[in-house]
């Protein structure tokens, strides 16, 4: 994958992501720029709705805080919180630094964030 990074973006500032090398993460890559209307859930994670599907990819039931990944296929899913899924699990694309003060954990209320490439290899 000639992308390796993304950058996330919201009212509260960049976060420069590490991606996964799988073929949602390729198609996910192929709609940037793309600006998702995110929203929190149980006060672990950030959810919104892609503009259309991704490929299946391989699931788990861990993730860690910082983890990008898919719920379904167009469910775009950034966890701020370490924790575990129930099954069938999520599918990781991709990991973005996240600290005790990081911006995506401290949004309480519904975003847009916005994606966009950061750089070829």
């Amino acid at each position: 994958m000639a992308q390796n990074r993304i950058v996330i973006s919201s009212d509260w500032g960049n976060v420069t992501t590490e991606l996964v090398d799988n073929e949602a993460t390729r198609a996910l890559v192929a709609m940037l720029p793309v600006t998702i209307a995110m929203r929190d859930h149980l006060r672990q994670e950030k959810t919104g709705d892609l503009p259309s599907p991704l490929p299946e990819v391989a699931r788990q039931t861990p993730f860690a805080k910082g983890t990008l990944g898919l719920w379904s296929a167009d469910h775009f899913v950034i966890y701020y919180r370490a924790g575990r899924v129930p099954q069938p699990g999520s599918s990781s694309s991709g990991k973005c630094p996240m600290t005790s003060r990081s911006s995506i954990g401290r949004v309480r209320s519904p975003c847009g964030w916005s994606a966009r490439s950061k750089g070829r290899l």
